[in-house]
């Protein structure tokens, strides 16, 4: 059993989006698993420009970028969840089992998917 996380446009007629992959609508950010490391959904750009959050790093300013733009991060419950609070979350299940055989990549943080995952 596990928790999936999002990010979620303001509740507004037009959602902006953010970067070149949200499009506007919720965006699946990963999973926590017990005794996991952190899954994190992978992305290509939506215009073929090449890979797209599929790395720490690269999720940590793409959740920054939503936050300015009045986005929250939610978990599948529709709790709010502060982004800090996220991180350390993450950064503590690191050294846990890694998701190695259904990996797409992983860095010393956590694990990346490209496929949908729930």
């Amino acid at each position: 059993m596990g928790t999936n996380y999002y990010l979620v446009p303001p509740a507004s007629e037009e959602a902006p989006a953010i970067a070149k992959w949200s499009r506007g609508a919720s965006v699946h950010v990963g999973k926590s698993s017990a005794g996991w490391r952190f899954l994190f959904r992978s992305y290509g750009r939506w215009d073929g420009g090449g890979v797209f959050l599929a790395t720490t790093g690269e999720w940590r300013e793409a959740i920054a970028d939503a936050i300015t733009h009045g986005w929250s991060l939610e978990d599948e419950y529709g709790d709010s969840v502060d982004p800090g609070d996220f991180w350390d979350f993450v950064t503590g299940k690191s050294e846990l089992s890694s998701h190695i055989e259904l990996l797409t990549s992983f860095d010393e943080t956590a694990d990346f998917y490209w496929d949908e995952f729930s």
